[in-house]
């Protein structure tokens, strides 16, 4: 089914949605995964941006274009010994139509395209030349805990993950565990993971 176009397409992520002139769609109600030159064309903005807030912050400006309505981002307060701690419990979102419940989806997956394994093993060994490597390791236990990190890493988003090894790079005296990386990507990650989940069961009450 061709989807209707936007009448101006002005935003990173509507411009990866429009790689494609259609969305395919399956049983689940879900849309299909990226195409490959979707897939490639929405990690080049992700590095090309290289800011993850400013990337949330497009990806949200987008799905308000896309509904015609504004997104509403639901907060609750955490006090704690350093004082009052706001996170992120979920979004209110609008949408009135099928085809825009697909863009939307389709808007969300593109933020969160991953890299490919030998592109994060290339950041993971530049890395390692920041850092104090472990005594008596051999080169072969480095390629190991290389493509070690690179397996657990591939899951998240391209953006998130070269923000989070920059962070280490600039934490990390010694060689980080995969704690150390995966500490500054839950958080990010799940702020697009609880959008897509909304939008997902706002398009099944549509097609319901």
């Amino acid at each position: 089914m061709t989807m209707k176009q936007l009448d101006s397409v002005t935003t990173t992520f509507q411009k990866a949605t429009s790689l494609s002139t259609s969305t395919e769609r399956t049983d689940s109600g879900a849309g299909t995964a990226l195409t490959t030159a979707q897939q490639k064309r929405s990690v080049e903005k992700l590095l090309e941006i290289n800011n993850p807030t400013e990337v949330d912050n497009k990806l949200v400006t987008s799905l308000e274009s896309i509904t015609g309505y504004k997104v509403i981002e639901l907060t609750n307060t955490r006090y704690g010994s350093h004082g009052a701690e706001f996170y992120t419990r979920g979004f209110d979102i609008t949408v009135n139509t099928i085809d825009d419940a697909y863009k939307a989806i389709r808007a969300v997956e593109c933020s969160l395209a991953t890299m490919s394994p030998d592109t994060i093993k290339d950041q993971l060994a530049l890395l390692a030349t920041l850092v104090v490597k472990p005594s008596g390791e051999t080169p072969e236990d480095h390629e190991l805990r290389i493509n070690s990190l690179a397996y657990q890493l591939m899951e998240y988003p391209a953006d998130i993950v070269v923000f989070a090894i920059k962070k280490v790079s600039e934490t990390c005296r010694f060689w980080p565990s995969y704690a150390e990386f995966h500490q500054h990507i839950e958080w990010r990650v799940k702020k697009r993971k609880m959008l897509l989940n909304t939008l997902t069961k706002k398009l099944v009450d549509l097609t319901a």
